[in-house]
């Protein structure tokens, strides 16, 4: 029998898909502002981490939260990665209709005009890319060249490594960005993101892992979000013993 089965879980909580968003270990903060897109500070926000920390999370939450007056177009790198291609996802993003045939700078245009006209109707256009650092340096440069030549807001997700490509496309450019840094789950979290999974299972009872089960080599100091499923996932299953 399986440790699902013993402890009557309706589901492997960390099985994908894994629904809801868990907002401890400061993922709440970061989320809450990216959603008032009318405050940003910036128009190109940049959310950076390792990989398995809760990029992709945040992203599937920030667009399923998006301001009701912002229009969005969601991308991501692991399916858009050159220039025609994010160019193509941001008009069918926005609703654009354009050419099977349309060159790149005249679907570039139609997005500008787009944008304009959303403006003009107090509505925001933002663009939210997700595995970011995947993007080739033309179309991380023409997404710069957007936001400058119009209202466009732009959020990408990426890996630390993705910084200077970015940092190259805005300086050249002169546009402002920001960057959040998101860091591993602390030791308290780490339980309380465990004991949150088993809960969405409606499992009912003390978390079935010790407090040195939960804080050691496994999980490491401050454990990324990959670990935190890997982990449990593989003792439940009963593929290998929990150490």
């Amino acid at each position: 029998m399986s440790q699902r089965n013993f402890l009557n879980l309706t589901h492997d909580p960390f099985a994908p898909p894994r629904e809801g968003f868990y907002p401890g270990a400061d993922r709440k903060t970061p989320l809450e502002q990216l959603q008032k897109i009318r405050e940003w500070s910036r128009r190109v926000m940049l959310v950076t981490g390792a990989f398995g920390i809760g990029k992709s999370t945040l992203f599937r939450e920030l667009s399923n939260t998006v301001d009701a007056k912002a229009k969005a177009a969601r991308l991501s790198g692991l399916v858009a990665t050159g220039e025609r291609d994010v160019l193509v996802g941001l008009i069918h993003g926005f609703g654009i209709a354009a050419s099977a045939e349309a060159t790149s700078q005249k679907m570039a245009d139609l997005v500008v005009e787009h944008v304009l006209g959303q403006e003009a109707r107090e509505r925001l256009c933002v663009c939210m890319v997700d595995d970011a650092h995947l993007l080739d340096t033309r179309s991380v440069n023409r997404l710069i060249q957007l936001v400058l030549t119009s209202p466009m807001r732009l959020v990408m997700f990426a890996e630390p490594a993705f910084v200077p490509t970015l940092a190259r496309a805005v300086e050249k450019h002169a546009v402002a960005w920001f960057e959040y840094r998101l860091s591993g789950y602390p030791k308290r979290d780490a339980r309380q993101y465990l004991e949150w999974r088993f809960d969405q299972a409606q499992y009912r009872g003390l978390l079935p892992f010790t407090d040195e089960q939960v804080h050691t080599s496994p999980l490491g100091r401050r454990a990324i979000q990959a670990r935190l499923i890997v982990w449990p996932a593989s003792y439940l299953c009963g593929c290998r013993p929990v150490t």
